[in-house]
């Protein structure tokens, strides 16, 4: 058995990537969460995990596609126990998106805390402390569905 040595990737913070328009392929709007380096170093941020995608209709998120909100083009943030925090995922980009993005962000965790990407390859150990951050972020979808379903 090998010795473990320390991830230089951050867990419960995560990259986030919103893009819409011509840079999505399936939908209008994707989402992609990657892993975050612990350094600054560029090299460690070019080859971060893709630990979440998920794509989405503008129809589906109330907005018209040709008319798509800024803030959306393309937005790159840190999100989770650095950076934007989930509660603030709604005020920022909606209920439609924000929930989709909560989503994606859940199941991010899910892959850090099994310590694989989004194709459920191993990049690091496992990481049982994202789990006060994921329980977080599954009481922000169930809220924020209650919400778009009343």
């Amino acid at each position: 058995m090998g010795t473990m040595t320390e991830s230089r990737w951050a867990t419960g913070t995560y990259e986030i990537l919103i893009e819409a328009g011509d840079a999505v392929l399936g939908g209008d709007v994707g989402i992609t969460v990657f892993a975050t380096p612990l350094t600054l170093d560029e090299a460690d941020d070019e080859d971060a995990p893709i630990l979440a995608q998920m794509e989405a209709q503008a129809w589906e998120l109330g907005v018209d596609p040709e008319n798509l909100p800024a803030a959306w083009k393309r937005s790159l943030r840190e999100i989770g126990e650095h950076g934007m925090k989930p509660e603030q995922v709604e005020a920022e980009y909606g209920p439609e998106l924000g929930l989709r993005i909560l989503l994606a962000l859940y199941q991010a965790a899910m892959h850090d805390f099994q310590g694989t990407d989004m194709e459920d390859r191993p990049w690091r150990q496992p990481s049982a402390a994202v789990e006060p951050f994921m329980e977080r972020v599954l009481d922000l979808i169930v809220v924020l569905t209650t919400k778009l379903a009343g």
